[in-house]
């Protein structure tokens, strides 16, 4: 499937389950940010296919696996929400992306 329609189908799949405004928040703020470079450019670099910058269309089209959009966004533990509301959504991400490849 198309990527295009893969980031749409992600978007819209955060919003049924009311925490696109928390994703963005959360990739959006400074520590996010650096937490996501270091992992992409240092940590986790056999995840991504190179480097990224601090933008989601760089992070997202450098990402190997898509079930991994959650994964590297931001560390979740460090969200109001926590990790295991994260964990919980990056899960149904991995499901719902099975039923549309």
């Amino acid at each position: 499937m198309e990527k295009d329609i893969i980031k749409r189908k992600f978007f819209r799949f955060l919003k049924n389950r009311n925490c696109f405004a928390q994703f963005i928040k959360r990739f959006n703020c400074e520590r996010g940010t650096s937490e996501r470079m270091l992992w992409a450019n240092r940590s986790y670099k056999a995840a991504f296919n190179g480097e990224i910058n601090n933008g989601f269309n760089s992070y997202f089209s450098s990402l190997k696996r898509l079930s991994d959009l959650l994964q590297y966004a931001f560390l979740w533990e460090k969200t109001e929400e926590g990790h295991e509301f994260w964990h919980s959504i990056g899960d149904e991400w991995r499901k719902e992306l099975k039923k549309i490849n």
